[in-house]
């Protein structure tokens, strides 16, 4: 996949909207339950997706029963993911929230090189450094919450499962990118919606401040975060796309220092530094893994299929780009 100079747009647009995405979590979290912010954030994503995708003139591919299991399962473990990631915001500051989060390419990478006889030095290295990143977090220098550092690793390990499934589920999918999260998010509100009850799926207070947090989450963070992060993965490739996992970090740690005034000690600087410094030993080495495994591991990183097809805005572009499999 070839890099395109216009990457730099919608790169930085998906790094400002989901690195401030905890933020205005942070806000939605003064009236909803973490079950009813992820829900309704997931059914507003949706019907945004579902919006672009009726003005693109999208057509659906057919599905069948496996298909929709599949998708099912996907759903449920990204559903999974936002409601631990909420709930570990309730508990800890937003930006080691998102640290914790970020270490999904570190959990996929493992599995990964397990599955290879040698792996470098630098992969596990690079996962070291991410491990001794948590043991310090949680740390009395870090002086985190436990059960929510526990939450942030739950996140990242069921985002890294849903990622691994993706690749391997739909690698000859005529799903592009955006409808199969539009499905996604489509089914993970009504599980939600399923496990939360009325008393959950309702603010707890009527404040416009978190309802307008909620609005924004569903609509700039699921929605057109989503769109640009197909648009970067298309002129920008795969390996760049993964660094998303490092700048958004830095961005919420950023924003929640500054604007939210949460405190930041020496242990949890020591602790990101190490998670963020151990996703970027990672990162270089993609170039270098032989051609049939480094797709693979480009998909786990970014938890997408990295063919052409699955980043076209509709299926017409996707048969045209569709490469001949031999």
């Amino acid at each position: 996949m070839t890099v395109s100079r216009s990457w730099f747009v919608p790169y930085s647009v998906v790094v400002a909207l989901w690195g401030s995405s905890y933020a205005v979590t942070e806000v939605a979290l003064a009236a909803f339950s973490p079950v009813g912010l992820a829900m309704w954030r997931a059914f507003i994503g949706a019907a945004f997706l579902a919006a672009v995708l009726l003005a693109r003139r999208s057509r659906w591919p057919r599905v069948d029963r496996r298909s929709v299991a599949r998708i099912g399962l996907l759903a449920l473990l990204t559903t999974v993911g936002n409601v631990s990631a909420v709930s570990a915001q309730s508990r800890m500051p937003s930006g080691m929230v998102a640290v914790l989060c970020a270490m999904t390419p570190l959990f996929s990478v493992i599995v990964f090189q397990l599955r290879r006889k040698r792996s470098p030095p630098s992969t596990w290295i690079g996962v070291c450094m991410g491990v001794v990143g948590v043991l310090v977090l949680v740390s009395p220098g870090g002086m985190l919450n436990h059960v929510g550092v526990l939450l942030g690793l739950m996140t990242a390990a069921f985002f890294s499962a849903a990622g691994i499934l993706s690749a391997d589920f739909f690698a000859d999918s005529s799903f592009s990118g955006i409808q199969l999260t539009t499905a996604q998010l489509f089914i993970s509100g009504l599980l939600l919606a399923a496990l939360a009850g009325l008393t959950d799926i309702s603010p707890s207070r009527a404040q416009l401040g978190p309802v307008l947090a909620l609005v924004v989450l569903g609509v700039f963070a699921a929605g057109v975060g989503n769109v640009f992060f197909w648009k970067t993965l298309r002129l920008g490739g795969p390996v760049l796309t993964a660094t998303t996992h490092q700048t958004v970090p830095l961005v919420a740690v950023t924003i929640g220092v500054l604007v939210l005034g949460e405190p930041m000690k020496l242990g949890q600087l020591i602790g990101a530094a190490l998670v963020l410094g151990g996703l970027a030993l990672l990162l270089p080495q993609l170039r270098e893994i032989e051609d049939a495994d480094k797709r693979r591991v480009e998909e786990g990183v970014l938890g997408v299929h990295c063919e052409e097809m699955c980043v076209c805005p509709d299926l017409a572009d996707g048969a045209r780009h569709r490469p001949r499999r031999g």
